[in-house]
């Protein structure tokens, strides 16, 4: 968000539209549909599950769910990666769960 709004601002300075008219409109409007996004998605959690994802369980009791790694385009290796520098996990057996977060994170529970 910060780098389109410095982006308006600086086509409104370097080239030849100089009001400060035309980088309020285009800067408010985008303000404007950010901030309703952010109500929508709060609002209504379906709109919010649409927009912003829903979590996705990648590896459940060291079982790989080729399917989900397969929609998220992911491999066994990114995991394992992840799984490594969370949790200290050398093998698939010791995860219990690994979920892809919206975020883009991957979130790693070790067996007990």
């Amino acid at each position: 968000m910060d780098i389109v709004l410095g982006d308006l601002v600086q086509n409104g300075v370097t080239q030849s539209d100089y009001s400060v008219t035309g980088i309020i409109l285009a800067a408010g409007t985008i303000g404007l549909f950010a901030m309703l996004t952010e109500y929508v998605t709060f609002r209504w959690s379906r709109i919010r599950n649409v927009i912003e994802g829903e979590p996705v369980i990648l590896v459940e009791d060291g079982k790989l769910i080729e399917r989900n790694m397969k929609n998220e385009r992911l491999t066994l290796d990114e995991v394992m990666e992840q799984a490594r520098l969370q949790q200290g996990v050398e093998s698939l057996d010791d995860v219990r769960w690994a979920v892809l977060e919206t975020s883009g994170s991957i979130s790693i529970v070790k067996k007990e």
